[in-house]
């Protein structure tokens, strides 16, 4: 019996031993697959941040899909990390944003980052969330737009037909490329997005607007009838309060997603309570999507037909020495009809004295000093803003943002009224400036008549002001509306310095999510009528 005892026992042994030690060798194995992944991630991330601070950004962004490939969770840290210190460039930047969106339990991690950092007074790591958050339905926003587009112009050739001459099969590839797009937003309207989606709701609830107004713009895109009723529960709290960007942020996206922009919130209730379990953004054709102007609300200024509905604002304006040229060029008695008169005798001609004061009425630098001051006098009491100028050198109106009392605005007046041309274009200076002025500052109206160009010989190259303004306002979502002189003489003839400059005053505007506004003369308005 003993005997039979030790045999089993024996007889397990042998069984137990390899058992165990297959077992230790596999967890050994795993353990150093995994460190070795480890430590290959780690040299990953000193390869990124060395291809960055050299401004290898397609090298940057290589590297960054490298990481992703691993899928573990200490290569969606890294890449977080990554792309929350080091992606200073756009496209990295936005590559970190979509490789980290892609990996498996993104959400989950964003979840648990958000609740841990919410308490933090630094809004900026929570803009990073929603960034990254926010770009499968950014994508997902900009293809069906492209479909709605098309679904539009077929309408079009359906109702008047093609162009003569016109290839005839064009309407056909319109159809085979809208099916195309409806396959890849399929792809896009995944469980997984709406989870996004979900979470999303969570951030229209922070303390920072501009985190808030980075969930709505993510809404807006998503064209989700998820984002409806949270969007109609903030539009109700922001009512109460004073209405700043937000509160248009907010109406924005509802009337884009629904085509709908009532004034009361109880009718906001009762349009939505009816459709919104049928409701659906992207299977609706409405004003809201097909760019029409949505009607105006309120009473706040306009700078060149933009209503300025920010509470926190910075005017930027030219003062370059091309800022004197006469716009309005068919003036009796100017010696150069192509947009490049200063009046008087610069330009080799003679005028009257009603003439020349015509003139000075219509110089480039007027007109920016006559809108500014339009808006300057009826901006409300609660408001914060400033001004900035720029030539060759910059400066401004106070040394930070001030409020809009009666007082502040006499003396802004007072300081427009002084504003002369000279100089060169230095434009990036003047846009840091900006950005410099306020934490508050949520908007920025800037008005220009050149392309960058600090000496006056050569312009300055843009693509590096452009990657300056991400850096700067990656986390805080600062839109800038740009404002550009109407690049044709009276007479019809093209001005090629001024189209140039608008070409990229539009680059700067969409880089922000801004308009672009061209200022045209207004043949009604005189010295003795001037529009005030």
């Amino acid at each position: 019996m003993i005997w039979q005892q030790r045999a089993s026992r024996s007889l397990l042994a042998l069984i137990l031993v390899p058992v165990i030690c297959g077992f230790l060798l596999v967890q050994t194995d795993v353990m150093g697959f995994a460190s070795a992944d480890s430590k290959e991630i780690k040299k990953l991330v000193k390869d990124f941040k060395k291809a960055v601070r050299g401004e290898e950004h397609d090298n940057a962004i290589d590297i960054g899909r490298q990481i992703a490939t691993y899928g573990t969770e200490d290569a969606m840290e890294a890449l977080y990390d990554l792309g929350y210190k080091e992606g200073r460039n756009p496209k990295v930047y936005s590559s970190v944003c979509e490789e980290l969106s892609r990996l498996d339990g993104i959400i989950e991690f964003i979840s648990e980052r958000y609740d841990k950092i919410d308490s933090k007074s630094d809004f900026r790591e929570r803009m990073y969330l929603a960034d990254v958050l926010a770009f499968p339905t950014n994508k997902r926003g900009e293809i069906n737009d492209q479909i709605m587009k098309l679904a539009k112009r077929l309408r079009e050739i359906e109702e008047d037909g093609l162009p003569p001459g016109a290839d005839p099969s064009i309407p056909d590839r319109m159809k085979q490329q809208q099916e195309s797009l409806k396959k890849q937003l399929q792809r896009l309207r995944g469980t997984e997005n709406d989870e996004a989606l979900t979470l999303m709701v969570e951030f229209l609830g922070d303390k920072s607007a501009f985190v808030q107004g980075a969930a709505v713009e993510a809404f807006r895109k998503s064209q989700s009838s998820i984002g409806v009723q949270p969007l109609i529960t903030l539009l109700e709290k922001l009512v109460r309060k004073r209405k700043d960007v937000l509160y248009h942020q907010v109406r924005d996206a509802l009337w884009e997603l629904t085509g709908q922009d009532f004034d009361l919130i109880e009718e906001w209730h009762s349009w939505w309570e009816p459709r919104q379990k049928t409701f659906d953004p992207m299977e609706e054709i409405h004003d809201g999507k097909t760019g029409v102007k949505r009607k105006r609300r309120g009473n706040d200024p306009e700078f060149w037909g933009v209503p300025v509905e920010s509470k926190n604002i910075v005017f930027v304006i030219d003062t370059s020495g091309s800022m004197r040229y006469v716009h309005k060029d068919d003036i009796p008695g100017l010696g150069r009809g192509d947009g490049s008169d200063g009046g008087g005798s610069s330009g080799g001609g003679q005028q009257t004295q009603e003439q020349d004061r015509l003139s000075k009425f219509w110089t480039r630098m007027e007109m920016a000093k006559r809108e500014l001051r339009k808006v300057l006098k009826k901006m409300s009491k609660d408001a914060a803003f400033n001004c900035v100028r720029f030539d060759t050198t910059v400066s401004k109106f106070k040394k930070k943002a001030t409020p809009a009392s009666s007082g502040n605005k006499k003396s802004a007046l007072k300081w427009v009224d002084g504003l002369k041309h000279n100089g060169n274009t230095n434009t990036l200076d003047s846009l840091m400036e900006a950005f410099g002025q306020d934490a508050r500052t949520n908007t920025i109206f800037f008005l220009s008549d050149g392309l960058p160009s600090v000496d006056g010989k050569i312009n300055d190259p843009t693509e590096p002001i452009l990657d300056k303004v991400f850096e700067m306002n990656r986390f805080r979502k600062i839109k800038i509306h740009c404002f550009g002189f109407h690049p044709f003489t009276q007479g019809g003839q093209q001005m090629p310095g001024l189209a140039s400059a608008n070409t990229w005053l539009k680059r700067l505007a969409e880089s922000t999510g801004g308009t672009y506004t061209n200022m045209k003369v207004d043949n009604k308005l005189n010295p003795d009528n001037p529009g005030d």
